[in-house]
């Protein structure tokens, strides 16, 4: 009866409701339906977790860890922190507001929509010469291609559709102002002058706005909050004159000294958070006393589990990637031309989102890429033959051509290559039985009461 009863009554008891103890240690519905959504477990089993970690908290207080410098450090600054949340929510962020107007502006600069060409030149004069062969006959994608920004060039200009938002607000002006399929300009932009053809425009609705208005002005308010925080925290810090570089400190002593490092909601986030830190540094001590695996652990392991330490098929390769097809073609000739892979990958540098280098590919690793979205390449990859190169292939990162050796056998890597790996993955393994045996120990120790006529009640109350 007690889950059904523990299930119910989380869903629907205030935060604060102690549904357990452990000890002395309250765990409430609060933490225990934070810790089911956080890690998604069931209510349940999200409160068998937090028993646990207050059992091992008890255990560090006993041994005097709730003590140490570090603990009280960490668990003085969360106090300050929460105190200066509790300000700033108070003084600053309950106060924001967004206006109608403000409203409408945010929902139209996410909605309102144009279809464009853009020509830009690096000076007004160089733009003016551009809008003048444009209007004499000169093809816009020409001059498009021509421009001194080089995204409009690398898309002759055409920029399809484009929010009001997305734009500089010179731009935009000129945009939604000027008459479809008219040349406009030049307009100031951020690498030059730009000519504006404005093929379609959508503007959005006041029913359209409608349902989104309260989430727009929830959004535009929360855009307000860091700027406004700033000014807030600014001013704390000149009333306070504290020196530059403390003003959040500033703002953590005003908090503080205005009583908002103190209450029950401060205390319980207070003490969720040195229980944290107290589960942490029992457990570091749990761990460090693990011990360390010896060699006849470690080659033991090596000879009876070999799959673990045994590469699998696969063929070592040499790879370009590059944005451009002509840039991956260059690189390409330098390789088959003698140059080093090392030689060209230094090239390839000096290229944006260009790459030289060399790789170890398995058929897993192929399957992964193919799953992935890069089905062409590994389909390429995988049919060609040793070193022989790949067509080039349009893939995620770019450009891509490989040109792999033969495939080499699967291969057992030796005890000595594989030690540090294997005693890394023993030493963990001792380190989780460690922690597993002494979680368990300190559960069953602990004395946990659920508090039953509680939980009762409050299901009766929403009976």
């Amino acid at each position: 009866m007690l889950p059904l009863l523990l299930s119910a009554a989380l869903a629907t008891a205030p935060a604060s409701t102690v549904v357990a103890r452990v000890g002395p240690d309250p765990v409430t519905a609060g933490e225990v339906l934070a810790r089911a959504h956080g890690a998604g477990l069931p209510p349940l089993a999200a409160l068998e977790t937090l028993v646990r970690e207050a059992a091992v908290a008890r255990a560090a207080r006993d041994d005097g860890l709730d003590r140490e410098r570090d603990v009280v450090a960490a668990v003085e600054a969360e106090r300050r922190s929460i105190a200066a949340r509790r300000l700033v929510d108070d003084e600053v962020v309950s106060r924001l507001q967004a206006t109608d107007a403000e409203v409408a502006e945010a929902f139209h600069a996410r909605h309102d929509r144009v279809r464009l060409s853009l020509v830009v030149r690096a000076t007004q004069v160089e733009a003016e010469a551009a809008l003048s062969r444009l209007r004499g006959g000169a093809a816009l994608i020409e001059e498009g291609r021509a421009s001194s920004d080089p995204m409009v060039a690398g898309q002759a200009g055409v920029l399809g559709w484009v929010t009001r938002g997305a734009l500089p607000p010179g731009l935009a002006r000129t945009a939604f102002t000027v008459p479809p399929l008219e040349l406009a300009g030049p307009v100031p932009v951020v690498r030059g002058f730009a000519i504006v053809l404005v093929h379609e425009r959508h503007l959005a609705t006041d029913a359209e706005l409608a349902p989104q208005r309260d989430a727009i002005r929830r959004a535009v308010v929360a855009a307000k909050r860091e700027g406004a925080v700033a000014r807030y925290t600014a001013q704390v810090a000149a009333r306070r004159r504290a020196p530059r570089g403390h003003e959040l400190r500033s703002l953590e002593d005003e908090a503080v000294a205005r009583g908002y490092g103190r209450g029950p909601e401060v205390e319980r986030a207070v003490a969720e958070v040195q229980r944290d830190l107290l589960v942490r540094h029992y457990l570091a001590r749990v761990v460090a006393a693990a011990g360390e695996p010896g060699e006849v652990q470690i080659a033991a392991r090596w000879r009876e589990h070999p799959e673990e330490w045994t590469l699998p098929p696969r063929r070592p390769c040499v790879h370009v990637v590059a944005r451009e097809e002509d840039e991956l073609r260059r690189l390409r000739a330098r390789l088959d031309g003698g140059a080093t892979v090392g030689a060209a990958a230094s090239e390839a540098a000096a290229l944006q989102g260009a790459h030289v280098g060399g790789v170890e590919l398995s058929a897993a690793e192929l399957e992964e890429w193919a799953q992935s979205g890069d089905e062409a390449l590994a389909a390429a990859v995988a049919s060609t033959g040793a070193d022989r190169w790949t067509e080039p292939v349009r893939a995620r990162r770019g450009w891509a051509t490989y040109r792999c050796a033969a495939v080499l056998p699967a291969e057992l890597v030796p005890l000595d290559q594989a030690r540090a790996a294997i005693a890394d993955r023993l030493r963990r393994e001792l380190a989780e039985r460690a922690v597993e045996r002494t979680v368990a120990r300190l559960r069953l120790e602990a004395t946990v009461h659920r508090d039953e006529s509680a939980l009762a009640a409050v299901v009766a109350g929403q009976g």
